[in-house]
């Protein structure tokens, strides 16, 4: 993408104002997303005497750098004013085909606009994996019938009242199931 400063009205409060020719080059350059190596070399500064660090330094000169901001934040603004402009044409064709009675326009619009918008995009599941859980059911596969059972009879009273709380929340689930919605509390 080009980018010219002669198309911003550049006043002394630019950041661009402050520039030398080559630095506003050098900067738009990088704008447009091209290496530091290559914008100074396109801006003009010489390739084999203008070495790396001189390079580094010439991109992280502050005036520099707050031009290329600058010149960064009117490329989105713009931007940003297209994609509203573009929407207001897809509604206001929704709206004509509306009048003129055309369902299948009014489905294409609308399709636009959930590209537009990225309502096509694909959905991000996250899956987590317990691997404690996994750790622990290879440990118990691992030990013997006679250790299984040592391991059960220590922690016996745990589990039963575990099974119990399980049994009586069940069943309280059973008898509400077989009451009518207008009588359960």
């Amino acid at each position: 993408m080009a980018y010219r400063t002669d198309s911003l009205s550049v006043s002394a409060e630019h950041p661009i104002h402050s520039l030398d020719p080559r630095e506003r080059q050098f900067a738009m350059f990088i704008v447009e997303g091209k290496s530091i190596r290559t914008a100074a070399l396109l801006a003009g500064y010489g390739g084999e005497s203008m070495n790396g660090r001189s390079r580094k330094r010439l991109s992280e000169d502050p005036r520099i750098v707050r031009a290329v901001n600058f010149m960064r934040k009117k490329s989105e603004q713009s931007i940003l004013t297209s994609r509203k402009k573009v929407l207001e044409g897809f509604l206001y064709a929704i709206e004509q085909a509306k009048l003129t009675a055309e369902p299948m326009v009014q489905i294409a619009g609308w399709r636009e606009i959930g590209k537009m918008c990225g309502y096509y995009a694909p959905e991000v599941k996250e899956i987590n994996i317990n691997i404690g859980a996994k750790r622990v059911i290879g440990q118990l596969e691992v030990l013997s019938d006679t250790e299984l059972l040592q391991l059960i009879e220590k922690d016996r009273e745990a589990i039963e009242g575990e099974a119990r709380e399980i049994l009586s929340q069940t069943a309280e689930g059973e008898e509400a199931s077989d009451v009518p919605p207008e009588l359960r509390d």
